[in-house]
């Protein structure tokens, strides 16, 4: 019991006399990416930003609009049918990272959004695009009235029948 006591009073001293304070990292986190940023949704604060004010070709935001589209326009249950139009998309495209895809395949909107967001593929934005309109620069306009719609300071346009935004 005594030895008890001598290990709990020890052990007590030591963290008295030796505490063990944590500090947040001073350091910049090693970010792969050119571009980045953190920001505190309550404060909207940004803790960490990384090329912020650098323009450059938002790909990402444009497939993030493509799914908040297809959202708004599909069940998840939705068939969608690929094209040959989207079957030409490159460098990034279903046929090249999954398997072939024929033209004239069909595919769950749930399964399109996958390919998407977790694959990055052209075919499949372009797919989409067709899909909740008939052609890309339909899907260009409604990309714009729904940035408009959501507050985004940049507009859509086509170029080389890929849909791109600018002014971001």
């Amino acid at each position: 019991m005594k030895k008890s006591k001598y290990i709990c009073v020890f052990i007590l001293l030591f963290i008295y006399l030796f505490p063990l304070n944590t500090y947040a990292s001073e350091l910049p986190p090693n970010i792969n990416g050119q571009y980045a940023v953190t920001i505190d949704l309550e404060t909207n604060e940004i803790i960490y930003a990384k090329n912020i004010d650098t323009r450059a070709y938002p790909a990402s935001i444009t497939k993030l609009l493509t799914a908040v589209l297809l959202t708004e326009n599909f069940d998840k249950n939705n068939i969608l049918t690929y094209s040959s139009k989207a079957q030409a998309q490159e460098p990034v495209s279903y046929t090249t990272r999954i398997h072939y895809l024929p033209s004239g395949e069909t595919m769950t909107a749930q399964n399109a959004m996958d390919a998407l967001l977790l694959k990055s593929c052209n075919d499949i934005a372009y797919m989409i695009a067709e899909n909740v309109c008939k052609s890309s620069k339909d899907f260009a306009d409604l990309m714009n009235s729904r940035a408009v719609e959501l507050n985004l300071n940049f507009i859509a346009y086509i170029k080389k029948h890929k849909v791109i935004l600018a002014n971001n």
